[in-house]
């Protein structure tokens, strides 16, 4: 029975695209990106949010705002993509306005949104370009063969209005940092998770729910004043 039952979970994780949950700006998520492939036996299902309304609903701040974080990360990001082979390059502008590059994953058709997404993630993260400039996304295009019109697309207020309700879906979800990958109705923050994600597809999960919700369950024992 219990092996009818990990067959079965391993074939319906197999059969189903994984909502990805990212923003350009976060270097986490392209590494993500680059490595879902190779790990996952599921495909990703991009799915553009704005980071920074992200991080201002839960009252965070992004890690290039903290100093020693920062420079964690720059080191930590260089380090996973030394290690996975990854061409990685950080833009010489970080953090950037991903405003408009996002609003062109927005715009894109179901159909186009992953060669879009990967587009533009190797414009930013393997070349080191400024995507806050629409014409060197235009270029990211071209060099895909993807259609340019993207960028006029992108300027419509309907896509504004649809970058926004996914960033608001994304907060309900319960995404509170990029990348979230949703396995069912768990989210997994982080581009290290994914080994743990294709596990839990498999049927594997070492968690012991019911004693996770207990802990979860709990009131917090201290809250800091908020910082006036």
């Amino acid at each position: 029975m219990q092996l009818a039952l990990w067959i079965a979970s391993a074939t319906i994780i197999a059969m189903t695209e994984l909502d990805f949950h990212f923003d350009f700006i976060s270097p986490y998520a392209y590494l993500a990106w680059m490595r879902a492939p190779k790990v996952l036996s599921s495909k990703l299902r991009p799915r553009p949010v704005l980071l920074g309304v992200v991080l201002t609903h839960f009252g965070q701040l992004g890690p290039a705002e903290i100093p020693p974080k920062r420079v964690f990360t720059i080191r930590d990001t260089m380090r996973k993509a030394a290690d996975a082979k990854i061409e990685l390059r950080w833009p010489q502008r970080h953090p950037f306005r991903s405003l408009a590059a996002i609003r062109v994953a927005t715009a894109a058709t179901p159909e186009e949104r992953v060669p879009v997404v990967d587009a533009i993630f190797q414009a930013v993260w393997a070349r080191g370009e400024d995507v806050e400039d629409l014409e060197v996304v235009r270029a990211a295009l071209e060099r895909a063969s993807l259609p340019v019109d993207l960028i006029d697309r992108s300027k419509a207020k309907e896509v504004s209005f649809a970058l926004r309700k996914e960033t608001d879906e994304a907060i309900a979800r319960g995404v509170f940092g990029v990348p979230t990958i949703f396995i069912g109705d768990e989210g997994f923050f982080g581009d290290d998770q994914l080994e743990r994600i294709e596990r839990c597809g498999r049927g594997d999960d070492p968690l012991d729910r019911s004693r996770a919700q207990e802990v979860e369950a709990r009131p917090l024992a201290v809250v800091r004043a908020p910082k006036t």
